[in-house]
């Protein structure tokens, strides 16, 4: 099963998602499934994808609020702004060029540029061609993961291979600590 689509623009729009102990196990049901219908094949292609000034929150009510950094169970992205192309999704794959990407998160997070190739397989991930900016710091070339399977890394993570490159970056502690 395939979808092809060449472009989705979505411009000055927010929303809220918000996941109680209620409706976590219908979510988690509704995901498996999902999940399990893009196993069978699924391909999905998007020649280009444009957002313009998206603000979105996500809370998992069941889960407490972190006190200091990035809590991925309560999210409040603002002025979300990105331009990316050439998305191809298939089970076992992701695929797709960030031509840019800015947002604002409540953590403290102001990421004022991303662009990159991102790859994401069976066999490893990579981030090419890179450039990541925020006021206090700067990170740009390349990262690439390797490992010979998705299950060997859940037995034994030392199988892990690890490759970048790294020119004149600068990455202020205060950035860091966001993800810690």
């Amino acid at each position: 099963q395939d979808i092809d689509l060449r472009s989705v623009r979505l411009d000055s729009t927010s929303g809220y998602f918000g996941l109680g102990e209620s409706a976590q196990k219908a979510v988690e049901a509704t995901a498996t499934e999902v999940a399990t219908s893009l196993e069978q094949g699924w391909t999905i292609h998007l020649d280009k994808l444009e957002l313009n000034e998206i603000d979105f929150k996500y809370d998992d009510l069941a889960q407490k609020e972190m006190l200091r950094g990035i809590d991925y169970n309560h999210l409040d992205l603002q002025k979300v702004q990105a331009d990316v192309t050439d998305i191809y999704y298939q089970a076992d794959s992701l695929n797709a060029n960030v031509n840019k990407l800015t947002l604002t998160e409540s953590s403290g997070l102001n990421l004022e540029h991303f662009e990159g190739d991102v790859a994401y397989g069976s066999y490893g991930a990579s981030l090419e061609n890179f450039l990541i900016k925020t006021p206090r710091s700067k990170l740009s070339e390349r990262i690439v993961v390797s490992y010979p399977s998705l299950d060997s890394l859940q037995k034994d993570i030392s199988v892990i291979g690890f490759s970048a490159n790294f020119n004149q970056n600068e990455l202020a502690v205060s950035d860091l600590l966001l993800f810690a």
